[in-house]
């Protein structure tokens, strides 16, 4: 992966299982996004 992809949209779209793990090779942020709180944002920013 480099700069800027993500993974995991399947699972959060779908509310199915995550399918891939990632190991970082380098220091990385890691950000992470529940369905719920997802949803909930889609609602409120309709044009997503």
């Amino acid at each position: 992966m480099t700069d800027g992809e993500f993974f995991g949209e399947l699972a959060l779209l779908e509310k199915a299982p995550r399918i891939s793990d990632i190991k970082a090779k380098t220091y990385c942020k890691i950000y992470a996004l529940e369905s719920d709180d997802f949803l909930n944002l889609t609602k409120e920013l309709k044009r997503l």
